[in-house]
């Protein structure tokens, strides 16, 4: 391990954790070896399973010297496999030691032929003079790129070169043989990014059939490099296991090919009735203009099929001969005649894969949040089929606990463990009927009755042991116990709990030497939290940390009389409704109160056809006339209280997500909002205002523009100022307007500051490629915007300027010492040197990749940087300062706001920049465009193309995922939005982390794991919180928030969350609510169907269990942790 990964972390805030997750991967490592081949990874939300995961990964790739073993990383969706690949990438640059240039390669692969397809070691193709046959072959696979990449309505581009082929011509298959499309396809991917504008030229160039030069650049470097760039990690959804239909074209070419091999050498005669056979089944390909005759159709299938059987498709020659000659030559020709040919191609196409599979050095599969296939679905069946006895390592991960006495354990294990596995042996002991889980399963359900019996009284006596033995271990804390409740008076029932705890405790211990063979489970420290709920709700400022609260507490609601009159009001009204509906023969199937806890709302929604119907009296009429006016003159409790609490969050600079479950409450939620922040912080224009304001802002570019040349000076300390030759510089510019025509203000002073930056700056990979801008008439007409890419527009335009220029000595004075936001304070030097680091990062990517980089591309970057940061310095609620007040130029009035904004760092613009071009240069990755690849940085980025720029705005099932993705990325940046409303599906593997550490649980979940899923969503291994709190934990830590309501049903509803919380961390067996979390609610792939949370309200089978002290549950806490298991 120690050759293989860095011992320090990238940031010593994360060294514990990191720590962690390297030792946790040794000890998987080793269980492997002993035959413990399947493993479960069940730490807890934000304890980075990821990072175990991929150090595992790495662990068994590179502990050979030899570059050939491979990893298969099952995710649950195509969403994920975005968020996995931009973490193997961070993780190749900050973890893994870089001494032989070993890296996990990524692929994610769109579905199962893909994988297949992908399963052959590709080597190195060298092509020293490329013939016209191949040539024309590599255009269609390039061509095919392009046409799969096109914007939405743009046509299809027609090749000359390409004319007669398509994906079943001979040549296309034999050069396929050879090369792997999935990866020629993340390499025109990563070029296009480097040299978009050559791609197009290339593509306009083969629709005039002119030029063929850069298609042949690209064939000889993509083969030349193709064994290197071969993936050894294959990422791939559920759903994508699962094995296309026979009528799927990937599946007809494979049998096809399976067919043509199996003809070898055989009579005509037995060549044309198999062929005949095969083709009324529909089992291979049809061919592309086929002839009207059926006899000339399988004549030309005939000869199709004879010229096939040369293309060693796929890399499967040597496979599919040997698995024919295992089953059999003259016994898979009689399949192929008989009644189910279908059969024979599927057995054989599956004996086929899974030797391919073992060929492919496939030495560990890693399957992430396993938990989805305890019923057998999304793609467990299919993974048991063809995976499971082909890889022989695998290390399942899932932070949701599996309920031991449905054997949901056991069912797990079958899927995805070997026959021959040691693991599968051990978990068969555990849940076997008498075994060690059994047994703990009674003795858990004994201790669940004891505690359910016990009273206040016994649990201020168990306080008082545990206030007497405050050092005590496990064993030595249970003996005492015993012996306090022998040696002092106290009930039946204290005595009961106290001989359950004690029996729980023994089968506990003899539960985890098994268990913890293949599973380990890590709990994260909850120091860093606070929670604040019911009556110590804190609406404004910092809650009282001298006496933190880390979980859910005993405490009363929120309210007042009031509440409480309103609920009563309600309850009564919900009565009379009762009793109409009896008295008409039918009880009412409704709750009148359901959403009132919630917001009224989500009350008016549950109830909205309740007035007019038929089985309500008049006089239940008026009541509901009456409460329903009582609501309108006031403001619902909890809606208050979180409102205020975020308000008061977003006017100190700190982000707040809030939860709740109901469509009609977030709306409330966020109106309520946007209608407090528009009437008490934008008084004086208001947002629109505000928001027409920064557009005039904006044509102050002299004040907005970042000017190069005068940010290089700030980075590099340079105090002395820019002293330009105007001759020179007029001259030049001169030259550049007789080139491009007419330039307006803006367009002059860019060339100005480019002319200055070419003047003053030394000459380096970063500044030169500044000065190619200059020279490269294409480029420079892309950063002056007189001309666009479609693909690269811009998301934050620049209006436009008056024709008219300021005299050249003005401009050149604006530029190097002018009021400009860019440079609002003296000392400016840290984040521009922050600017010029991730800049010269992005820079030496172009370099590296591409050789010489794309100019054009390079000027695309540079404005997307301008703009995108620029949206952060100039947010609406900065500007709002500014109001009314109409100064001389607008321009100067922002640098003024940001300059004076300073002084309160946590508001300040300025200081958020900093801060976020750290994260940045920190991230790997690129945030140039196109790019196919996600990265950690583009996904940072992703935030500023964000156009419905809100303060507040909302998550919900219908906001699409592609908005979805840029609302949280902007959220966990310091761009607006500041407030965050999810319903319950908001939360799909999306890190809200960065920027917030505080979180409102408006309405509670019935489920303790899914409030804990959602607070994960903050609380994440280098989340703000845990950095705030390693500063200083006595004055600041990751706030949770419970509004819930005294005098309430809400109040029920905590106490029940609460005592269910205490349960689930302690008891094992079936809980009393379901344990699926919030991703699988809105998860596409999802198939299995999960009850909503409001269907829990109807599952509450007792009154919740008194809170026992936590030392105790510490005590019965069952200890799977890496460090517990010897090596």
């Amino acid at each position: 391990m120690k050759q293989l990964l860095n011992e320090q972390a990238p940031d010593p805030r994360v060294q514990e954790d990191w720590n962690r997750q390297r030792y946790t991967a040794t000890v998987i490592r080793e269980r492997h070896k002993r035959g413990i081949a399947c493993v479960l990874l069940a730490d807890e939300v934000g304890m980075g399973k990821t990072y175990t995961a991929l150090a595992a990964i790495a662990t068994h790739l590179f502990e050979t010297s030899r570059n050939n073993r491979k990893a298969l990383l099952v995710v649950p969706n195509d969403l994920l496999s975005a968020k996995w690949e931009q973490e193997i990438r961070t993780f190749n640059r900050d973890y893994l030691q870089h001494k032989g240039r070993k890296q996990l390669r990524p692929l994610v692969v769109g579905g199962y032929w893909d994988l297949v397809q992908n399963l052959h070691d590709y080597e190195n193709v060298d092509v020293p003079r490329i013939s016209e046959t191949m040539l024309k072959s590599f255009a269609y696979l390039v061509l095919k790129w392009f046409d799969a990449r096109r914007k939405r309505g743009k046509h299809r581009q027609r090749w000359a070169i390409c004319d007669g082929l398509d994906d079943l011509h001979p040549d296309v298959l034999a050069l396929s043989s050879h090369l792997s499309q999935l990866a020629l396809n993340n390499y025109l991917d990563e070029q296009k990014s480097l040299e978009p504008e050559r791609f197009d030229q290339m593509a306009g160039d083969l629709v005039t059939d002119q030029s063929y030069d850069f298609l042949k650049e690209l064939f000889r470097d993509f083969g030349a490099q193709q064994d290197a760039m071969e993936p050894n990690v294959y990422v791939v959804a559920m759903s994508k296991l699962r094995r296309a239909k026979s009528n799927n074209p990937q599946s007809k070419l494979f049998a096809s090919y399976i067919v043509t091999r199996a003809l070898k050498r055989r009579r005509e005669q037995t060549r044309q009735d198999v062929i005949r056979s095969v083709d009324k089944s529909n089992l291979v390909c049809q061919l592309l203009d086929a002839p009207a005759s059926k006899k000339k159709q399988l004549e030309g299938l005939g000869d199709w099929l004879g010229k096939l059987y040369y293309a060693n498709l796929w890399g499967f020659e040597a496979v599919v001969d040997a698995t024919i000659a295992d089953a059999g030559p003259e016994q898979v020709i009689a399949d192929l005649l008989g009644e189910h040919p279908g059969r024979c191609i599927k057995d054989l196409s599956d004996r086929i894969v899974e030797t391919k599979l073992r060929e492919a050095n496939i030495v560990l599969s890693v399957i992430d949040e396993v938990h989805n296939w305890k019923n057998g679905g999304n793609g467990a069946q299919d993974f048991a089929q063809v995976f499971r006895e082909a890889i022989p390592n695998k290390l399942m991960m899932s932070a949701t606990p599996f309920q031991l006495h449905q054997d949901e354990l056991g069912r797990i294990f079958e899927f995805v463990a070997a026959e021959n596995d040691q693991s599968l042996d051990v978990v068969r002991q555990l849940i076997a009927p008498d075994g060690p889980a059994s047994r703990c399963l009674a003795a858990s359900a004994r201790f669940q009755g004891a505690w359910g019996r016990l009273g206040h009284a016994d649990v201020v006596m168990l306080q008082s042991f545990v206030d007497t033995h405050p050092n005590h271990d496990g064993a030595s804390r249970v003996t005492a116990l015993s012996a306090f409740a022998a040696e002092n008076p106290c009930s039946e029932e204290f005595a009961a709990f106290v001989s359950a705890l004690v029996d729980y405790y023994q089968s506990i211990q003899d539960l985890r030497q098994d268990l913890s063979k293949v599973v380990i489970r890590h709990t994260k420290s909850r120091d860093k939290r606070h929670v604040h709920a019911g009556k110590d709700y804190v609406r404004t400022g910092s809650p009282n940390y001298a006496q933190p609260r880390s979980a859910l507490y005993t405490t009363a609601g929120l309210g007042d009389t009031s509440g409480a009159l309103l609920s009563y009001l309600g309850m009564r009204v919900e009565q009379r409704v009762r009793q109409d509906s009896l008295q008409n023969g039918k009880e009412a199937n409704a709750h009148l109160l359901s959403g009132f806890a919630s917001s009224f709302g989500a009350f008016r929604e549950s109830n909205k056809d309740l007035a007019a119907g038929e089985r309500v009296s008049e006089a239940t009429k008026r009541y509901l006339k009456f409460f329903e006016s009582a609501l309108r003159r006031t403001t619902h409790p909890k809606v208050s209280a979180t409102v205020d609490r975020a308000l008061a969050n977003y006017r100190a600079g700190s982000k707040t997500l809030i939860f709740c479950e109901r469509l009609a409450t977030q709306d409330e939620i966020v109106q309520t909002l946007r209608t407090r922040i528009a009437a008490e912080d934008f008084k004086s224009i208001g947002i629109d205002g505000t928001k027409r304001m920064r557009r005039d802002i904006l044509r102050d570019h002299l004040a907005v523009e970042l000017y190069w040349s005068r940010s290089w000076q700030a980075a590099h300390r340079k105090s002395e100022k820019l002293i330009a030759n105007q001759e020179q510089i007029s001259a030049a510019l001169e030259r550049l307007e007789e080139r491009l025509g007419r330039l307006n203000s803006r367009q002059r002073d860019k060339i100005l500051d480019l002319l200055l930056l070419d003047a003053h700056s030394p000459h380096n990979l970063c500044t030169d490629m500044f000065r190619g801008i200059l020279e490269s008439e294409a480029a420079l007409r892309v950063y002056l915007r007189l001309e666009s890419n479609p693909e690269l527009q811009s998301f934050d335009d620049d209006p436009d300027d008056e024709p008219d220029a300021n005299p050249l000595a003005d401009a050149l004075g604006e530029i190097t010492n002018g009021p400009t936001i860019w440079h609002p304070v003296d000392d400016s030097v840290a984040l521009h040197a922050r600017l010029w680091k991730l800049l010269e990062d992005e820079c030496a990517q172009f370099q590296n990749s591409a050789g010489s980089a794309d100019l054009s591309a390079f000027a695309h970057l540079l404005l997307d940087v301008g703009q995108g940061l620029r949206k952060i310095l100039l947010r609406l609620d900065t500007l709002a300062s500014i109001g009314s007040a109409r100064a001389d130029r607008l321009g100067v009035a922002a640098v003024e706001v940001i300059d004076h904004s300073t002084d309160h760092p946590l508001r300040s613009p300025w200081h958020r920049l900093q801060s976020f071009l750290g994260v940045l240069c920190d991230a790997q990755g690129s945030i140039r465009r196109p790019q196919q690849h996600s990265s950690r940085r583009q996904s940072l980025w992703k935030g500023v193309y964000l156009r419905d720029e809100e303060i507040v705005t909302e998550l919900h099932g219908d906001v699409k995922p592609e908005t979805r993705i840029s609302r949280c990325a902007a959220f966990n940046s310091p761009l607006l939005p500041d407030i965050l409303v999810c319903t319950a599906i908001g939360s799909e593997g999306i890190d809200l982390h960065l920027n917030c550490d505080e979180i409102i649980h408006h309405d509670l979940p019935w489920n303790p794991a899914r409030f804990e899923q959602r607070t994960g969503r903050i609380d994440r291994v280098g989340s703000l919180g845990e950095r705030m709190y390693q500063v200083d934990p006595q004055q600041h830590r990751l706030d949770i928030g419970v509004p819930f309501l005294a005098f309430d049903y809400d109040e029920f509803r905590f106490k029940t969350l609460h005592s269910r919380a205490q349960k689930f961390e302690v008891l094992l067996g079936q809980p009393e609510f379901t344990t699926d979390v919030d991703e699988r609610l809105d998860d596409p792939d999802n198939t299995d169907p999960t009850r909503t949370d409001e269907d829990e309200a109807t599952n509450i089978s007792a009154p919740p269990a008194v809170s026992l002290p936590a030392e105790l549950v510490d005590l019965i806490r069952i200890d799977l942790s890496a460090e517990s298991f010897s090596l």
